[in-house]
C-alpha cells in the first residue's frame, strides 16, 4: 500500500487576559485539537485455480475520529521566580468506525460458500480534566511541572453499534447468521494520566529547551455497553467486541531557538510520537501501532508591526 495525503495538523486557538495592572492574575481561554485519525482502506484479493475453482476476498477498513478540547486556564504569580496554574478542560470525542470484509469460494459447481462481516460503530463522548503545573523562572534555566488528571466521563449520546455475521454453504453445512443492531448505548472514552516535565536555558542570542511526558496506562474497559450476539440456528453467543485498553507511553523533545538579528529568528525542533496500543490486545479503536518521529523548522520575523512566524514540518514511523 502507498498513501499520500495533506491536511491541518492538530492545532490550536487560544488567547488570555490580564486581570490587575500587575499581571499577578491571568486567564486564558483556548481550543485544542487533541487527536485526529482518518483512514479509509480497501483491499481485494481473487485466486482463479482452473477454469471452474475461484476464491475471492474483499474488505473495506474506515474510520473518521477526532477529539478536541475546550479549556479555561487560570494563572498566578506568586513571585517573580514562581508561579502556578490550573486548566479545565471540557473534551468531545467523535468515533466512526466501519469494517466490510466478504469472502467467496467455488470449489466446483456443487460447493460455493459466501462469508460476509459488516461491522458498524458511531458515538459522540464528552468528558472532563484538570491540567496543573508550577513554573521557576532562574534565567537563564527555567523549568517546570504539570500533572494532567485522568478524564472523568459527562455524558452521551447517538452511541450506535451494528454488527451482520453470516455465512452460507450450498452443501447445507456451516450456515449461520449473527447480526444486532443497537441504538441509544452508553460511551466511555478515557484518557490517562500524565506527568510532564519541561525545561530551558537561555544563552545571548540561543535558547535551548527539552520536555518529556509521561502517560499512564488505561486498563482495559468497554468504550460501548453493546450486548453479545447470538448465531442463528447454533445459539452460540458471539462478543460484539468494543473493548480498549492502552499500554503507558513516553514522548519527549528538543528545540533550538536562534536570534539572527533583533527582529528576525530561526527554530528548529525534534518530537516523538509514540504509540500508546495494547500489543496484546486487537482492538477496532486501535489501527495505529507505529511511532512517529517529527522534525520541524522555521523563522520568526517581524514587519512592521506584524510579527510572522513560518514553519515546516517532516515525520516518518
Amino acid at each position: 500500500l502507498e498513501s499520500i495525503t495533506s491536511g491541518s495538523a492538530p492545532s490550536i486557538l487560544a488567547f488570555r487576559l490580564q486581570l490587575d495592572n500587575e499581571g499577578e492574575n491571568q486567564i486564558a481561554f483556548s481550543f485544542l485539537v487533541r487527536d485526529q485519525v482518518k483512514s479509509d482502506f480497501y483491499g481485494r484479493d481473487i485466486n482463479k485455480s482452473g477454469i471452474q475453482s475461484i476464491t475471492a476476498n474483499d474488505g473495506v477498513a474506515f474510520q473518521d475520529n477526532i477529539e478536541t478540547w475546550i479549556g479555561f486556564s487560570w494563572g498566578f504569580k506568586i513571585n517573580e521566580k514562581v508561579g502556578i496554574g490550573i486548566s479545565q478542560y471540557v473534551a468531545l470525542r467523535s468515533n466512526r468506525q466501519r469494517l466490510q470484509i466478504i469472502n467467496q469460494v467455488l470449489e466446483d459447481s456443487q460447493t460455493a460458500a459466501t462469508q460476509i462481516i459488516f461491522s458498524d460503530t458511531y458515538f459522540n463522548n464528552f468528558k472532563i480534566l484538570w491540567k496543573a503545573g508550577i513554573f521557576f523562572d532562574h534565567r537563564p534555566l527555567s523549568f517546570g511541572f504539570t500533572v494532567t488528571t485522568p478524564s472523568l466521563n459527562l455524558f452521551n449520546y447517538t452511541g450506535q453499534s451494528s454488527i451482520n455475521i453470516s455465512q452460507i454453504n450450498s452443501i447445507g453445512e456451516d450456515q449461520f447468521i449473527a447480526a444486532n443492531d443497537e441504538d441509544g448505548l452508553t460511551s466511555v472514552y478515557k484518557t490517562p494520566l500524565s506527568i510532564a516535565f519541561g525545561t530551558a536555558y537561555y544563552f545571548e542570542k540561543t535558547s535551548f529547551y527539552f520536555s518529556a511526558e509521561w502517560f499512564a496506562k488505561i486498563s482495559q474497559y468497554d468504550v460501548l455497553n453493546t450486548k453479545p450476539v447470538i448465531v442463528v440456528p447454533t445459539g452460540e453467543i458471539i462478543t460484539n467486541n468494543n473493548t480498549l485498553s492502552r499500554r503507558s507511553v513516553f514522548n519527549f523533545g528538543v528545540g533550538v531557538n536562534h536570534k539572527l538579528g533583533k527582529d528576525f529568528s530561526l527554530y528548529g525542533s525534534i518530537f516523538t510520537n509514540n504509540s500508546a496500543n495494547d500489543p496484546d490486545q486487537s482492538s477496532k479503536y486501535s489501527l495505529s501501532t507505529y511511532n512517529i518521529l517529527h522534525f520541524l523548522g522555521g523563522v520568526s520575523f517581524k514587519y512592521s508591526v506584524i510579527d510572522l512566524i513560518l514553519g515546516l514540518g517532516y515525520a516518518f514511523g
